[in-house]
């Protein structure tokens, strides 16, 4: 990222959101992949992965929040949402 110009605080929650949102739908996709061609083992595994990053993803929105409204100028402004980001 350049040094000349930040992006806004609830900019980049949404998009770190969005790149863990993009990893949950690879690893559905891929379970999907390995369910079709009967890999019952991987199947399995990419299902527990997907949890994870439902898991992951919920403890992250929730840091996030903590985090934007922490920073000097938070307020009603600060919080991202309406774009399907769910932060």
């Amino acid at each position: 990222m350049s040094a000349g110009r930040r992006r806004p605080a609830p900019e980049t929650a949404k998009d770190i959101l969005g790149q863990l949102d993009t990893a949950l739908q690879r690893i559905g996709r891929a379970r999907g992949v390995a369910e079709a061609a009967r890999f019952a083992r991987a199947a399995r595994a990419l299902d527990e992965a997907e949890r994870g990053v439902t898991a992951t993803m919920d403890a992250v929105e929730a840091a996030l929040r903590e985090d934007l409204a922490a920073l000097p100028h938070a307020g009603r402004a600060a919080t991202p949402g309406g774009d399907g980001a769910k932060v």
